[in-house]
């Protein structure tokens, strides 16, 4: 199970050399020596937004980019920046998780990258993936910097079912699977019960589209079945506040894994990696508008 849970975050073999555009650097948060790369476009905007991408759990930055490269939607309207975990986890509220502040970390680069590359402070975004994406909603909750967030193949932690308040509205999109063997659809326990429980699907989107003051959702035009045989279902919420809007896409079928990425490992470890759509360019579109 050890061996699993790893590789479920190792990504590795998906990707090789490092882009042109990507730097690596080091920031000290809370005494430790925390590290990201920066993904430059080759012709960067004026006050360009700010995307902050998450690993899953036995993961890394470089990995996350290397799995699916958020740049190839964004062109020169973003600067992309794929931090580390402590060691290659998050601690996303979650009692067994990692206890490091990744919260003031997160605060201290968005802060360092503003200052170094001039990204808008009011288009600042954090798209993760499993306990990235249980990484992302706790930001969603706490953190006022960010205007929007994705979340894929991960709920909310029960620990913030009640204690979820942001400060101000925030857009939150969750992309999830029915058949998603880690973090199960209708909540529960993550893997196998061992690792902490976390909301359903439904009910993650819930928790913010109430925080937003939204009114009733509305389902859009489902996507094609595709040659995996999954296909994807979405719901919009966007009678909310501040401009904010909520969104659940449901891949039927789908598994743990980035809609449009590779099939990173078996079928019968992680599920179907859906190619009903593309994760990458429904996030962008989703975040591209969103402005606090």
């Amino acid at each position: 199970m050890k061996k699993l849970l790893l590789a479920i975050g190792l990504l590795a073999l998906l990707g090789a050399a490092t882009s042109p555009g990507v730097t690596h650097h080091t920031l000290d948060a809370g005494g430790e020596t925390r590290t990201y790369e920066v993904e430059l476009p080759a012709n960067v905007v004026a006050k360009p937004a700010l995307i902050v991408m998450l690993h899953g759990h036995g993961g890394t930055g470089a990995q996350m980019r290397r799995y699916k490269d958020m740049g190839q939607v964004t062109g020169d309207a973003a600067v992309i920046v794929y931090p580390d975990g402590v060691d290659r986890g998050w601690s996303d509220g979650r009692t067994i998780r990692n206890s490091q502040d990744d919260i003031g970390f997160l605060r201290r680069l968005i802060a360092t990258v503003h200052a170094a590359y001039g990204t808008d402070p009011k288009r600042v975004y954090v798209a993760g993936m499993s306990n990235g994406a249980m990484m992302a909603l706790r930001v969603a909750c706490q953190m006022p910097e960010v205007a929007a967030v994705a979340a894929v193949s991960g709920g909310l932690p029960v620990q913030w079912k009640d204690d979820c308040r942001p400060a101000h509205p925030v857009s939150v999109l969750g992309i999830d699977g029915t058949a998603d063997p880690i973090v199960p659809f209708d909540g529960g326990g993550v893997y196998n019960d061992r690792n902490g429980d976390v909301l359903s699907a439904a009910e993650t989107v819930a928790t913010f589209a109430r925080a937003d003051g939204c009114g009733a959702g509305r389902t859009l035009a489902p996507t094609a079945v595709a040659s995996d045989g999954t296909s994807a279902t979405f719901e919009r919420w966007s009678d909310c506040a501040a401009g904010t809007s909520v969104e659940l896409a449901t891949v039927h079928g789908g598994g743990h894994g980035w809609p449009g990425g590779r099939q990173y490992f078996p079928k019968r470890l992680v599920g179907t990696v859906s190619q009903a759509f593309d994760a990458n360019a429904y996030i962008w579109d989703f975040f591209r508008t969103k402005s606090l």
